[in-house]
């Protein structure tokens, strides 16, 4: 339990300098995970947002929030790729798939 805690806790983000007014928050869910996206504060619309095994481009909608599902079915980091507002950010996490 304390590895998986560990392994959820970990966050990878790197960006150029216009980085300080983007934040990027991904939670983790069943199945995928949620990425929010917001510039000063205000949520994203449109900030792409993928993954090395995400075959497409997925948006984020008006509230700046974006679901990612993972493509396989073992728990694993994921790397998602953010960008918005002339910056590219990188933030890895750790999804844990529930198996019945």
């Amino acid at each position: 339990m304390m590895k998986a805690m560990t392994l959820a806790a970990l966050i990878t983000v790197t960006a150029t300098p216009a980085m300080a007014n983007l934040n990027v928050d991904v939670t983790p869910a069943q199945q995928g995970a949620w990425v929010e996206v917001s510039y000063n504060g205000e949520p994203v619309n449109g900030a792409t947002v993928t993954t090395p095994s995400l075959s497409e481009t997925r948006l984020t909608t008006e509230n700046g929030r974006v679901f990612i599902p993972t493509t396989n079915n073992a728990s694993s980091s994921i790397t998602y790729t953010i960008d918005a507002k002339n910056t590219q950010v990188e933030a890895t996490r750790f999804v844990a798939i529930q198996k019945d």
